[in-house]
């Protein structure tokens, strides 16, 4: 998403930096906010704290508390959408996904490469067993449900051995790759990332299907 910026090296490190002041001092404040007006009590019995503080306060405008929540979720929701979209991207020019996925649009360049973020060995070893402990503790309480999820994630098996192990790929696989790739250029004016990739598609614009396919593969 830096790419996204146009002058990204100053943009960046301040997006960051006051979205996460303004973000801390928010929460601060409204944790303050709740602990000075509602008991101890009534936060453990409450089912929704935000609207219990806004009934006591606001009175008949406690009804925009749960708008601004909802607002609040839709953003979020937002920025997932932004930021999944760039996944899909980073995966396909690695070859785990479909080449389509890989390419940018001709005149906004988007989407753009992922930014990968390096961090002590530890954090992700952390991070990694406490997954595995949720996972095993799950797996003992519920067998049955928590089965499903893992074999559902299992299922990812056949399709990275599909797309990344089997390197000889049939013939017919790879036209139905360059068919996409194709197609999604001429329909929705996509372009490659890889300016030799644009000057093989470029070469075979003027050729049938069939002798694309043949070029290209």
């Amino acid at each position: 998403m830096i790419s996204d910026s146009f002058v990204h090296f100053r943009t960046i490190p301040l997006a960051i930096c006051i979205s996460m002041a303004v973000v801390t001092v928010g929460y601060v404040l409204t944790n303050v906010a709740y602990f000075t007006t509602i008991s101890a009590q009534e936060l453990l019995l409450s089912k929704a704290v935000a609207v219990t503080f806004s009934e006591r306060l606001l009175g008949n405008f406690s009804v925009a508390v749960p708008v601004f929540v909802a607002l609040s979720c839709f953003g979020s929701m937002n920025g997932g959408v932004f930021a999944v979209s760039r996944l899909f991207y980073v995966a396909s020019r690695e070859g785990h996904l479909p080449e389509i996925l890989s390419m940018i649009h001709i005149r906004k360049h988007t989407p753009v490469p992922a930014v990968i973020v390096l961090v002590p060995l530890f954090i992700p070893a952390l991070f990694s067993f406490t997954c595995l402990f949720m996972v095993a503790l799950s797996l003992y309480s519920d067998p049955f449900s928590t089965g499903i999820g893992f074999t559902i994630t299992l299922t990812g098996v056949p399709a990275y051995y599909l797309f990344i192990i089997w390197d000889k790929k049939p013939r017919w696989f790879r036209r139905m790759s360059v068919a996409s790739l194709l197609l999604g250029r001429n329909s929705v004016n996509l372009e490659p990332e890889s300016p030799c990739m644009e000057q093989c598609l470029e070469l075979t614009s003027n050729c049938s299907a069939g002798e694309r396919s043949l070029a290209l593969v």
